[in-house]
């Protein structure tokens, strides 16, 4: 019995963790839509990990368009602020967590 309860314990945290980046991501890919910028309507969420803990999340952002990596990351780090509010309305918590945006690279060919 007790071996079971430690493996829910152990488990708890991950799917909170797989949940809060899946509901970041929804909230980014949504917000990017509705930005009034081109360049950021045309980029979508590929993944949300925790970097290192919950408090700080990595979102790789790809884009469809062939663009200067430069501009776009500079791009999404003037949307920062108002991508975290975004978040920050769409998801229950007490804490917004803070949002490193990186561009994740050219699509790969599957």
């Amino acid at each position: 019995m007790k071996r079971e309860s430690d493996r829910r314990k152990r488990r708890k945290p991950d799917r909170k963790q797989r949940q809060l980046c899946g509901q970041v991501g929804q909230a980014i890919d949504l917000a990017l839509g509705a930005s009034g910028d081109p360049l950021l309507q045309g980029c979508w969420v590929v993944d949300v990990r925790p970097a290192p803990t919950q408090a700080r999340l990595c979102v790789r952002v790809q884009t469809g368009d062939s663009v200067h990596v430069r501009e776009l990351e500079e791009r999404l780090q003037r949307a920062a602020a108002w991508l975290r509010s975004e978040v920050a309305a769409f998801i229950c918590r007490s804490k917004t967590p803070h949002l490193d945006l990186v561009w994740a690279g050219p699509e790969e060919p599957e």
